[in-house]
């Protein structure tokens, strides 16, 4: 059998050929986001501000960095869903997952773990997922009563990764197949940023309010049937108005989970901790180049390592996944560090 000669100008036009179809396949996830600070770090303030019994001390502490941290996937190039997914283009491994979806390399299975195990895209049925993170949480939310000193922290930041993923186990969910996961790599492209969205449509705000509650009931509080009626005509006030040119509300919304927390008319409202600049400010890039060490760095002076904190999680979710039979995706990312944290 003969084999043709590969010429330079044929050997350029292969690689064009693959380089294309794995730009293709590569970029095309970049909305692959979740619920946006609204339906993530605003979430958890206001649930947490109206907890019953009230935190108070060093509980009150553990909440602000809690809902910090649930923030953080979304604000740390480390963990969040879109840089991960395009910083793996110049890379042959990331070139062969985008092809083949090769689990090949420390950065594809370090992607696939935090998208499957963070972001829940796992192209499996949403309700496991839903109650594998929840598990997550409650093993999470235990282990600070009899964890080490030392490490709580970053055992509650830990917590706080887990809270993201309850929030993304209903925000991942498929437009057109609600039942389903959207899949690690592609995410929702196809369905543009609207997933992320509270209110783009009836359905998307009913999960939305099934997330609020499961994170509520989650946390042990032990909130009065009223506020979740008072959600709901919330919601619904804001739906008609909401469109693709004001971001489905969004500012709206968030401004009215602001009006919630200042309601006991003091100035000063410690549990959600407003931080300068926003939060939200910090996922205005397509792209992040914030680490999560700069992150914790920039709004807290608590004692926390990253890399800690993705051990403790990454551990615990694997374990809660199992225990809901979700196979996963890729071999977890046991050899990864951030390369920052000590």
């Amino acid at each position: 059998m003969h084999f043709p000669i590969v010429t330079a100008r044929r050997h350029k036009q292969i690689w064009l050929i693959v380089a294309t179809f794995a730009f293709m396949t590569q970029i095309a996830p970049a909305t692959a986001m979740a619920y946006n600070d609204d339906g993530h770090f605003y979430t958890v303030v206001s649930i947490a501000h109206a907890h019953l019994p009230p935190y108070n001390g060093h509980t009150q502490d553990d909440a602000v960095l809690m809902a910090l941290c649930a923030q953080i996937p979304d604000l740390a190039k480390e963990y969040d869903a879109v840089s991960l997914r395009v910083r793996t283009i110049p890379s042959i491994t990331g070139s062969f997952w985008g092809m083949f979806s090769s689990c090949w390399g420390t950065d594809v299975c370090h992607m696939v773990t935090v998208h499957h195990y963070l972001h829940g895209l796992t192209d499996g049925k949403a309700e496991d997922v839903t109650r594998a993170a929840k598990a997550t949480l409650s093993a999470l939310l235990r282990d600070l009563e009899t964890g080490e000193q030392e490490e709580h922290g970053s055992r509650v930041c830990a917590a706080g990764f887990a809270i993201h993923l309850l929030g993304d186990s209903f925000a991942h969910r498929r437009l057109s197949t609600p039942t389903r996961m959207y899949a690690p790599g592609m995410g929702h492209f196809r369905d543009n940023h609207d997933p992320d969205f509270i209110l783009f449509n009836p359905d998307r705000s009913h999960n939305y309010v099934a997330y609020a509650q499961a994170l509520d009931e989650t946390l042990q509080s032990q909130s009065a049937p009223s506020r979740w009626t008072t959600l709901r005509e919330l919601l619904s006030q804001m739906q008609p108005g909401a469109h693709r040119d004001n971001l489905y509300n969004e500012k709206r919304l968030r401004d009215a989970f602001l009006n919630t927390l200042r309601a006991d008319g003091t100035d000063h409202t410690p549990i959600w901790a407003p931080y300068k600049p926003p939060l939200e400010s910090g996922n205005e890039d397509l792209v992040l180049s914030r680490t999560c060490k700069d992150v914790l760095d920039g709004y807290t002076v608590r004692d926390v390592n990253c890399n800690t904190v993705w051990k403790l999680y990454r551990q615990a979710a694997v374990q809660a996944f199992a225990q809901e039979k979700i196979k996963p995706t890729c071999d977890t990312d046991d050899g990864w560090s951030d390369g920052v944290s000590p």
